[in-house]
Order: C-alpha cells, then structure tokens, then sequence
C-alpha cells in the first residue's frame, strides 16, 4: 500500500533487517510518524532511512527505530517543522484523511501531538526532544488537540451545509449518543 511512496533505497534496507518481522510492520507508523513532522514525504523518507541506519543489523528493535527517526526529524529541521506548500500537499496525498489536519497544526503544537499523542512517547523524550519543559508540552499537546476537534467540527459543518442538513444536527447527533 504505502510502498510506492518510498525509495528502492528505503525498500532495499529495511529488506535486509526483514528477516525481523517487527521491522516490516513497523515501517508504515516510523514513516508517517515521520511525515507529520517533517511534512515532506522526501524528509520523511531521508530521516526514516537515517533512523534505520541507527539499527543494529543483529538485533534491529523498531522501537529503537521510531525513536532514532523522531529525532532524526527534529534535528534535521533546526526547529522549523513548518512545511512547504508543495511538501504539504504531497502530504496530503499520502496521509489518510484523519490526519491530514494533523499538518494545519502550528508547528510546535505539531511536534508535540505526534510525538506524544501518536507516537505515544514518555513526556520526558518528548520534552528533551522538542527542547520544552514539562508543563510547555503538555499545553502544546492539549493546543493542539483542540485544534483538531475544532477543525474537524469546521469540516462536518462545511460538509453538511451544502447538503441541507441544519448546523443543529450536529449537536443533536452528539447529544444522542
């Protein structure tokens, strides 16, 4: 499925540590792990591969992976997770569309959702990684999960408008529940 989004050179390394199963399903989420960071399918391939490279061919442990691409992402980016227009779109492209909006977050909002909320690394990596302290992160990640509520409630009402349905609907579907 995503394969024809990745290099030969990408397919041909993670081929060689494929003989650890681990490794081959978890090339999808260090990919698109790194996509939302980065939002450039060609970063996100470059600091997967570099994450990648960091593995011990006897003993390649995806976690070690995912972690070594998060950083791999942040540092090749000097702190500047916002992408180009065209970047974004490529994006866009790839990610399903729950995550696409993942991409409109403020970057540092951004980095803190997908590492922390997605990725599901301690506070503390997240925090070090992302050069804030605690609490910074913490109101980052909740920033930014409200943004994402907000722009998700803005996309059903733009959905719905056209349709006829009444902006009420809404609250009552929730309410139903």
């Amino acid at each position: 499925m995503i394969s024809g989004f990745f290099t030969g050179e990408l397919i041909r390394k993670a081929t060689i540590l494929a003989t650890e199963p681990m490794i081959c399903e978890s090339i999808g989420k260090v990919f698109f792990m790194a996509l939302l960071l980065t939002g450039s399918a060609e970063r996100a391939e470059a600091v997967t591969l570099k994450g990648l490279e960091s593995l011990d061919p006897q003993h390649p442990d995806p976690e070690v992976w995912l972690r070594e691409t998060a950083t791999a992402s942040t540092q090749d980016l000097d702190g500047d997770l916002v992408p180009q227009l065209e970047e974004l779109e490529q994006a866009g492209i790839i990610l399903a569309p729950e995550l696409r909006n993942v991409l409109r977050l403020p970057a540092s909002a951004r980095g803190c959702f997908v590492l922390r909320t997605l990725a599901g690394f301690r506070p503390e990596f997240c925090a070090d990684l992302l050069r804030l302290d605690l609490d910074q992160l913490d109101e980052a990640t909740c920033e930014a999960a409200f943004a994402l509520a907000a722009f998700s409630d803005r996309e059903v009402e733009r959905i719905r408008r056209p349709h006829g349905i009444p902006a009420h609907s809404l609250e009552a579907l929730g309410s139903s529940t």
